[in-house]
């Protein structure tokens, strides 16, 4: 009777230390779940600095502290690397700024503008009158604006770059 208490209760705690000892699978983040295929790895840029070109789908694995990152191709693992906790950190982060950017593209635009509120806004910064512009002029002033408009927009992006934003 003793022998066979002894012998279960090995066996009990070696199934323990068996499961307590196992990666589990880390959900990255709700938007790509457990398993990132993919199309999620290119819209969501994960993992740029790792080579994923020729990956299928990426599972993370998660053992105390330490991740492990295994990329599998047609079911057979090409990728197996261990990742820190801070790498897994900036990976959530841009899923979530760029989940955020995603839905906003899908909200409509609270501002319309029609074409006499165009030339409003263009001939009151002016102020120049109108008797004198030709249609020449004013698509030429038109044309000016936009690409100071659209020079500042790319002076603003690179800066963002810079900072770390992506757009």
């Amino acid at each position: 009777m003793r022998s066979k208490l002894f012998v279960l209760t090995i066996v009990f705690l070696s199934l323990c230390f068996k499961v307590s000892g196992q990666n589990q699978v880390y959900k990255l983040h709700p938007v790509v779940g457990d398993t990132i295929d993919k199309f999620e790895i290119d819209r969501y840029i994960l993992f740029d600095n790792q080579p994923t070109d020729n990956i299928d789908y990426l599972v993370l694995f998660q053992n105390q502290n330490l991740f492990n990152l295994k990329g599998y191709l047609k079911g057979k693992i090409k990728l197996n690397i261990y990742i820190g906790e801070n790498e897994v950190v900036l990976e959530k982060e841009k899923i979530e700024k760029l989940d955020k950017y995603f839905v906003s593209l899908l909200k409509k635009d609270s501002v319309k503008l029609d074409d006499n509120d165009f030339k409003n806004l263009l001939f009151d910064s002016l102020k120049i009158d109108l008797n004198i512009m030709t249609p020449d002029l004013v698509k030429s002033m038109k044309k000016d604006r936009r690409r100071e408009f659209w020079n500042e927009r790319r002076k603003m992006i690179r800066k963002n770059q810079k900072e770390g934003f992506i757009f």
